[in-house]
Formats: structure tokens, sequence, C-alpha cells
């Protein structure tokens, strides 16, 4: 199929001024030919997360995490780090905030009082990589070195550290189900790149699977809603044959991968600054969006599929209208 852009009439979307913890909402956005709804600007934004049922919205930056309110879009808090942060991360109900600070700690908050639940630290200790399981019971994180580590929610312990990957990484996701996680990573052997993907059992840590793939190199990592697949910025690969069944072509990489949630299409955000959209079934690219001024870094379909939240290197968070999709 062949690509197309947003032709959308512009709709004056009025939003009032308001800076808070660093965050500036504009005061009118216009919804035009790039479906460019809301924008968000922060002094800083390093990394960028989303609650499951789409409430919430973290952005960490050098000194905070600001978390924005996805219905309201506003921002409706701010909690104060240590350090920059790495990664950060929503419990499926947003009730939880993980930061990974470049101090190499793992600091958790309560999204509504602001009250620091836990400190988390381990050997190797920097989190590149940070996410909730769906059903809300571990915490996982990747390190500098070639381990997983894996803590409960309920008492913040370390469960246990998964081993067995190639190279570092920071990609992680877990199942739907929560019964597995999986962990994706780049590593170059003389005159290729290598994208290998490890899946473990969560409950007794025992790697199931390893993927690989020769020529190309993965910076994403996402399941899709049913737990069939997972999706690399390049590659969808079938969870249980291992066998790639496309390879999503474009210039560049891309630092974020989302499903829309009924699993029709893919959303990719790119280093080239483009949020592209794909067919799941073909690989096809149906549209694009362009605005950030930068490379995109975060990008999620909220759960009734209507939106997408995306952030970039730029220091903004967008939404994005996606009626009138191709399908």
């Amino acid at each position: 199929m062949c690509m197309r852009r947003w032709a959308l009439s512009a709709v004056l979307v009025a939003l009032g001024a308001m800076c808070l913890g660093g965050a500036r909402l504009c005061e009118a956005e216009v919804l035009d030919s790039r479906g460019l709804l809301h924008t968000l600007t922060f002094d800083s934004a390093s990394a960028f997360a989303m609650s499951a049922d789409g409430k919430v919205v973290a952005v960490g930056t050098r000194s905070q995490v600001v978390l924005v309110s996805a219905l309201q879009w506003a921002v409706t808090g701010t909690l104060t780090v240590t350090s920059g942060v790495v990664a950060v991360t929503l419990s499926p109900d947003g009730r939880l905030v993980a930061a990974g600070l470049r101090d190499n700690t793992v600091v958790v908050w309560e999204a509504s009082s602001g009250v620091q639940v836990a400190t988390l630290s381990g050997r190797p200790k920097l989190a590149a990589g940070l996410t909730f399981s769906p059903d809300g019971r571990f915490l996982a994180s990747t390190t500098i070195g070639l381990e997983v580590k894996l803590w409960s929610s309920g008492s913040w312990q370390e469960l246990r550290t998964l081993s067995g990957l190639p190279a570092p990484g920071n990609c992680l996701a877990f199942s739907p189900d929560s019964r597995r996680l999986a962990a994706a990573v780049s590593s170059f052997s003389p005159g290729s790149w290598i994208e290998t993907i490890a899946v473990w059992d969560v409950e007794t840590g025992r790697r199931m699977h390893l993927f690989e793939k020769s020529g190309i190199a993965g910076y994403a990592l996402t399941y899709s809603p049913d737990g069939r697949f997972l999706c690399t910025d390049r590659n969808l690969w079938d969870a249980r044959s291992r066998q790639v069944l496309y390879t999503m072509l474009y210039t560049g990489s891309a630092a974020w991968v989302s499903f829309l949630p009924d699993g029709t299409l893919i959303a990719t955000a790119g280093a080239d600054g483009a949020i592209r959209l794909w067919q799941s079934a073909t690989g096809s690219e149906v549209t694009a969006f362009y605005g950030h001024d930068g490379a995109v870094q975060f990008v999620q379909f909220t759960p009734d599929g209507r939106y997408l939240i995306s952030g970039g290197s730029d220091n903004t968070l967008r939404v994005w209208s996606v009626a009138g999709r191709a399908r």
C-alpha cells in the first residue's frame, strides 16, 4: 500500500498557558495536516513512559520526573531526583513511578503523593532500561553489564538475575500475560550487526528462547497485544517459531515501537524525527507524522487507539490524532 500523509482540516484547540515543573503548556495548538493536537515543552527530556490505562505520562529530565495527566493534558506533579533520569516507567494503573538515575540507583514513588517508597540497588547498578509487568507484580531493569534484574513490586526485593545476553542493552518487554520477559540487544561481529532477543520465564528465571538475525541492529522491543509476535524497530518476529516474518524498510533507526491496541498497526519512533505507522499484517508503511525537531524517543498509542503520544530529543511531548488512519 502506498504511504500517504495526513490531510485534516485545521481545528483550533485553545489551551490555557501554564508553567509548572519545567513544563510549558502551549497557549494554542492547531490540528493541521500533520495531525498534531497538543505540545508540552520541557527544559530537558531524556526519558518517557505512559501508564497502560493511558491516564498518566511521565517525563524524565535532568532534575525531576514530571507527571502529566493525559486526560486533561496538564502537569499534575513533579518528583525531584538526585541526578539525571536515564529511564522511567509507570505501573499499569499509574499508581507507581520508577526512574533509573545516572547515579546508578532506581527510585520508586507513589505517583499521587510523591512519597518515595523504594530505592533499588545491585551490581552492576545502572538501569538503562526499566519496565513494569502488565499485572504490576514485577519491575525489570537492565544493567550496564549483560544482565537483567527482576524485582518484586510488593517487597522491592531483588527476585533473580536473568543472564544470557551477548551485549548490554536497554530494550525490555513483558508478554501480555506477564509470564515471559524479553530483552533485545545489538552486537557487532566481524562484518555485520546481529539483533538478538532473549526470552525468560518470569517465575523460574530460565532462559527459554534466543532469537538472532544478522545484518541489522535492533533498538526497540514490544510484544503484540495477543502475545503472538515480538516487534523490534525493524523486524516482526513470530514469538513461537522465532522466525522473522518481515523487515520494516526505512533509513536510520527507531528508539521505540508500539502496537495499536487491536494489533492492526505498528508505530515506530524514528531517529530522523518521523513517527511511522505500519500495517502489522504486511509491514507496509501507511503514513508518517512529522513535527519533532530531532529524534523521536518514545511513541505510544492511547488505549482507545485514537491518539499517539510521542516524546523527542527536542524536549517536547506531543499528542497526534490518528483518526482516519489507513487499515
